[in-house]
């Protein structure tokens, strides 16, 4: 199972507090989930400046970091290349939000990332199956967007199901109140990466819930 931590905070101090608690367990080679939240489509906004995210993640002591960027955002085709820019490994657009489909899967070709599909939990995974053909990868929410530490909301299952049916080789990312239980579940129902973020970062023993977590 492919674990990614997730940065979510407000300021650049918090990203710091979380950089700090990381670089105790991260492997060489870890991912990093750098939530962009602008008060629009979600409740709340996040920190996020991608030239001062690329020279952080520069300087982090864990040595081959890469990261994804989730856009959670209202127009992310005017915020998506500064994040490409900075080296994004992984941008992942709202479907709910997606106006033009080739400027971003053309925009992430042209930088080597790989343009991933988000659905929220309300929204009808069949919202997807237009875009089965072009892309092969896609994240279910477990939570609403937004704030991190919600609890989980089972919709999401059957959302991983249908998806690891109809798109059998696809990767299949979920994001949101995942700790060993809810890990489980979703691997059991297709799913190939996890988000965390509360789960290994609050925990006492961060690098220990990291590591039962790539375990699953």
């Amino acid at each position: 199972m492919e674990v990614i931590l997730s940065v979510n905070c407000p300021d650049l101090e918090s990203v710091l507090s979380v950089f700090n608690r990381l670089e105790k367990f991260l492997p060489r080679g870890g991912r990093l989930h750098l939530d962009i939240s602008d008060a629009r489509f979600t409740p709340n906004r996040t920190w996020a400046d991608p030239e001062k995210w690329k020279n952080l993640i520069k300087h982090l002591k864990v040595k081959d970091v890469s990261f994804e960027t989730h856009l959670m955002v209202e127009e992310p085709e005017k915020v998506l290349e500064p994040w490409l820019r900075a080296g994004t490994k992984r941008a992942i657009v709202h479907v709910e939000r997606l106006k033009d489909e080739e400027f971003i899967r053309r925009a992430c070709e042209a930088y080597k990332a790989e343009p991933m599909l988000a659905l929220s939990p309300e929204t009808s995974v069949e919202a997807l199956r237009p875009y089965f053909k072009t892309w092969n990868a896609y994240q279910t929410l477990a939570i609403n967007p937004g704030f991190a530490g919600q609890k989980f909301l089972p919709v999401v299952l059957d959302k991983i199901k249908f998806l690891r049916a109809e798109v059998p080789r696809a990767t299949i990312e979920v994001d949101g109140g995942i700790n060993l239980e809810t890990g489980m579940l979703v691997k059991a129902c297709g799913a190939t990466d996890l988000v965390s973020a509360s789960y290994v970062l609050d925990a006492h023993d961060p690098g220990a819930a990291y590591c039962e977590l790539k375990e699953i």
